[in-house]
């Protein structure tokens, strides 16, 4: 039998058999702020398509930042938008057609 103990910085398996407590150190503010920095760096250099893979490993390595999803669906959003660039208004009478 396993227990697990959480407090606010770490994660503590527990085992009664063996007696023997190991703590897994959750990632800190500054260890997303750190990940964060490239796929922005990518994204603000009009790399959509590289940003899009750095955003998905961040997610990957922090799943419960919800600032790490909705830059990842912000880039494939725009990656999948196909001819349409950033800031482009539809021609007039085409902005119901784009919906």
């Amino acid at each position: 039998e396993v227990l697990l103990r959480f407090t606010s910085s770490a994660l503590t398996l527990v085992s009664p058999q063996a007696g023997v407590a190991r703590a897994a150190q959750a990632p800190s503010p500054s260890d997303f702020t750190n990940a964060v920095r490239q796929p922005e760096r990518l994204f603000n250099l009009g790399k959509y398509a590289d940003s899009e893979v750095a955003w998905s490993k961040v997610v990957d390595a922090f799943p419960d930042e919800a600032l790490a999803w909705q830059n990842l669906a912000t880039v494939e959003l725009i990656n999948t938008a196909g001819a349409m660039k950033l800031e482009e208004l539809p021609a007039k009478g085409e902005d119901a057609r784009r919906l």
